[in-house]
């Protein structure tokens, strides 16, 4: 009869074991899928990106831009919104310049953080524009 307690005993502890032994790997998890979020956002805000494209239009607080062919950016959209009335525009001498000197049909390059907003056209806020010719 002490036996059969004894086993029944352990065999509770074996379960109550299991179940601290499950809930452990599951906040672990928890945990480590967190981290890896975190570290994945924070790289990707310190990150810079930049494209050529063509000026199809200049609405003064935007520009409606082609990406150039080969660009990343084109393989998410033929065309973009580049928002730029924080931005400082320069010529291809690097002399900052008013956006009014950014002609339809010009050559620029775009400098933004990385992020295209998925619409259509797509978007984008740049924080630097060069005319490249």
């Amino acid at each position: 009869m002490i036996k059969m307690k004894t086993a029944k005993l352990i065999v509770s502890m074996d379960r109550k074991g299991a179940k601290v032994m499950t809930v452990a790997k599951s906040v672990i998890c928890s945990i480590f899928i967190m981290v890896c979020l975190l570290v994945g956002c924070s790289i990707q805000e310190d990150e810079e990106a930049s494209f050529v494209a063509t000026v199809l239009e200049n609405n003064q607080s935007s520009l409606l831009v082609e990406p150039a062919k080969g660009s990343v950016e084109l393989s998410s959209a033929d065309r973009i919104v580049a928002h730029v009335s924080d931005a400082t525009i320069t010529d291809a001498k690097g002399s900052k310049v008013d956006i009014t000197a950014v002609e339809i049909g010009s050559q620029i390059k775009i400098h933004y953080d990385g992020s295209i907003a998925e619409s259509y056209p797509a978007q984008i806020w740049s924080f630097r524009v060069q005319i490249v010719d």
